[in-house]
């Protein structure tokens, strides 16, 4: 199960996708840091985009087959305004998992098992209510 976003939701797709683009490209050395732990399906074989525009948010990191974003966050972050964010992800149907840069600085592999961990979990958990929605769509029938 993916979702598939409008990409002209906020009336130019182009403007979301060129704003990620300027994200990636001036990305924190902490973000630098997990992306290469995240890249080319090395995390538990599991695949991430990084900075990837979402309805009209961008995330740091998502992982669309467990419908998770992972954000980084520095010690500039709004909490009301990343409640306000996470909530309108969860709405969509994507959790949000945030993970502060000095505990991504201080052990970095931990926090990469951290995100393969809520990763799984996620995926198992999306499988069985898949499994469940399809076993009561056959009872009902």
């Amino acid at each position: 199960f993916v979702m598939r976003f409008n990409r002209d939701r906020d009336n130019d797709g182009n403007e979301a996708r060129q704003r990620a683009r300027s994200l990636r490209r001036d990305a924190t050395p902490p973000e630098r840091k997990l992306w290469v732990r995240l890249k080319d399906r090395r995390l538990a074989g599991l695949k991430f985009r990084r900075q990837h525009p979402l309805d009209r948010f961008t995330v740091d990191f998502f992982c669309a087959e467990a419908q998770l974003a992972v954000e980084l966050d520095g010690h500039m972050h709004d909490a009301a305004r990343d409640a306000e964010r996470d909530a309108a992800l969860r709405a969509l149907g994507i959790e949000v998992f945030r993970l502060t840069v000095s505990s991504f600085e201080r052990d970095p592999a931990a926090a990469a098992g951290v995100i393969a961990s809520v990763a799984r979990e996620r995926i198992a958990r999306l499988r069985a209510e898949s499994r469940d929605g399809e076993e009561k769509a056959q009872n009902e029938s």
